[in-house]
C-alpha cells in the first residue's frame, strides 16, 4: 500500500512516478485536504502527490514553498494519473453532474471522501466502485493535530487498503474507524464542533482576564498554556475527566457556576445535539 508505493519513490522524482501512479490524488483542495497532504509528504518526502483544482494559486499558497505536490488545473489533465488514493475533497456538487474523467480517476483507486454527508451508497454510484470511505477530519488537521474518523464497508476494502486510509489521516492526527455509519454524524458533531467549543472558552476566558486589567498578550498566553496542559492531562492521564477536575480543586463559587447552576450540563449536551440534527440534516439534503 502507501508504504510500498512511497518506497518506490526513493529511486525517482515524484514528478516522473512510473505509469503514471500516485499515491494520493485530490480531487478538489480545501485548506484543509492541503493539510493532508502536505502531512503525508512530510512523512513520505518522495511520494508521489497530486491535485486537480481549478484554484491553483491558491493552493500553491498554502503549500510549502519546497512542496512537490504536482498541481493540475483541469480534470482531463489527470487521466494518465493512476491514484493509489483518490481524495475527494471539493464541494457536494461535483457528483451532482457527471464527470467522466473523475470516474475513471476512482476506478482501481481507494476513495477517500472528506466531503460532509455524502453517503457511501451515493459515492459508490456516481464514481461506479465499490472501494469507498468516508472520512471526517476536523480543523486541527491544520496544526497536524486532527481527530479524523472514518467508515468503510469492510467487505469493500481489504485490510491492508483500510490501513492505507488509517495511515493517511494519521499523518495529520489521530485517526478511528467507525462500525456503523448511522454514528458518523453525532461523532462529526463532537470531532467537527468541539474545536469551536474550547475556541469559544478560550476567547471568554482571554477576554475576562483583559477586561479586569491584564495586558492581553499575558491573557493569551496564560489561557492558551491551561488549555495546553488541561488537554495534555487528558491524553496523557489514565484517570477520567471527572477524577482530573476534582484534583484541579474547582474553586466553590466556580463549580455552582458552572455545574450547581447547571451551566455546563445543560449548554454542552444542548450544543452537541444541536450539532448533530445540523449534520443530520446536511445529509439528508444531499442525499435526496
Amino acid at each position: 500500500m502507501l508504504e510500498t508505493a512511497a518506497t518506490r519513490q526513493k529511486q525517482r522524482p515524484a514528478s516522473l512516478s512510473a505509469k503514471g501512479h500516485v499515491d494520493v490524488l485530490s480531487f478538489g483542495c480545501s485548506e484543509i485536504a492541503a493539510a493532508i497532504l502536505a502531512g503525508w509528504e512530510k512523512q513520505n518526502p518522495h511520494a508521489a502527490l497530486a491535485v486537480v483544482d481549478p484554484h491553483v494559486e491558491r493552493i500553491r499558497d498554502v503549500l510549502s514553498k519546497c512542496s512537490r505536490i504536482r498541481l493540475l488545473c483541469r480534470a482531463d489533465r489527470a487521466k494518465a494519473l493512476k491514484p493509489e488514493i483518490l481524495l475527494l475533497a471539493g464541494k457536494a456538487a461535483v457528483l451532482d453532474q457527471p464527470c467522466p474523467a473523475l470516474v475513471e480517476l476512482a476506478q482501481g483507486a481507494i476513495v477517500v471522501s472528506i466531503i460532509p454527508g455524502l453517503s457511501l451508497d451515493l459515492i459508490k454510484e456516481r464514481l461506479e466502485t465499490e472501494k469507498v470511505a468516508r472520512v471526517t477530519p476536523n480543523l486541527p488537521v491544520m496544526v497536524g493535530e486532527g481527530m479524523s474518523i472514518g467508515h468503510c464497508s469492510p467487505s469493500t476494502l481489504t485490510s491492508a487498503e483500510q490501513k492505507a486510509v488509517a495511515s493517511l489521516m494519521a499523518s495529520v492526527g489521530q485517526f478511528n474507524w467507525l462500525e456503523n455509519e448511522s454514528h458518523f454524524d453525532l461523532a462529526s458533531a463532537v470531532s467537527g464542533d468541539g474545536p469551536g467549543f474550547v475556541f469559544s472558552l478560550a476567547e471568554q476566558m482571554i477576554m475576562t482576564l483583559y477586561t479586569e486589567g491584564m495586558p492581553l498578550s499575558l491573557a493569551e498566553s496564560l489561557v492558551q498554556q491551561t488549555l495546553f496542559g488541561a488537554s495534555a492531562m487528558l491524553r496523557q492521564d489514565a484517570r477520567s475527566p471527572a477524577a482530573l477536575k476534582q484534583e484541579a480543586n474547582l474553586a466553590g463559587t466556580s463549580r455552582t457556576v458552572l455545574e450547581h447552576h447547571d451551566a455546563l450540563p445543560r449548554l454542552i449536551p444542548a450544543a452537541i445535539s444541536e450539532a448533530h440534527q445540523r449534520f443530520q440534516g446536511s445529509s439528508r439534503r444531499m442525499q435526496s
